[in-house]
């Protein structure tokens, strides 16, 4: 998990690095640095192995959160990047003696895809991922399980349609996550997740020259 957390800050430094003053970017470059927003829909579904009993999870989840990533667009062809994210979560399953939920998400993936059209770019995306999952376990069970909270590391594949509207793109996305299972209380708690996401969101050209765009209505060249 270590790794995973150095991977996403490196990756993070070289974003914000090349998005600092002076690395301005022409409306139309190639390379793009991108920052953006984005709502999602879930379903986390699990197992869980309990001192008692073995058990099925499945639960709907709501969350909000930010996306930045680098992309090498060539509008004739393939585009790709790297991208990373982090969101908040908003769910949770109560089954029998225990309660299931999940608090964050975050990923680190590169991302190929294909332009369909000048402006619209299909694409797919993998790389690794991280779940704040959180389960607590009724007292009754002895001794007894209090609320534990557990990072859990996986991977996670996907794909994507994103529409370029000049300052920044809208974007549809799928992703599955796998997450490896976990052992928590000394391992008397067994557990693993994996999901499924829709996000929907706006990414941000870093540097956006508006006056080209101006310029570019003026003449009728969009």
């Amino acid at each position: 998990m270590r790794a995973m957390m150095r991977l996403v800050a490196a990756a993070a430094a070289v974003v914000f690095a090349t998005a600092a003053p002076g690395a301005a970017q022409n409306y139309d470059a190639r390379h793009q640095v991108r920052t953006g927003v984005f709502g999602q829909w879930g379903i986390i579904r699990g197992d869980a192995r309990l001192p008692a009993s073995v058990q099925d999870y499945s639960f709907s989840t709501l969350a909000v959160g930010v996306t930045a990533g680098i992309e090498q667009v060539r509008k004739e062809s393939w585009s790709y990047g790297i991208e990373i994210d982090g969101a908040v979560h908003s769910g949770e399953e109560i089954n029998g003696p225990a309660r299931y939920g999940v608090n964050y998400s975050t990923s680190l993936r590169l991302r190929a895809g294909r332009h369909i059209a000048p402006d619209v770019l299909w694409y797919g995306t993998l790389g690794l991922g991280a779940l704040g999952a959180e389960i607590r376990v009724n007292s009754r069970i002895d001794p007894p399980i209090n609320k534990t909270f557990s990072t859990k590391a996986g991977f996670i594949i996907g794909t994507g349609i994103e529409r370029d509207f000049g300052p920044g793109v809208w974007f549809a996305e799928y992703l599955f996550a796998n997450y490896r299972a976990h052992g928590i209380q000394n391992e008397r708690v067994f557990f693993d997740s994996n999901s499924h996401m829709l996000r929907l969101g706006v990414k941000f050209k870093v540097g956006h020259d508006h006056y080209h765009d101006d310029i570019l209505d003026r003449i009728g060249r969009r």
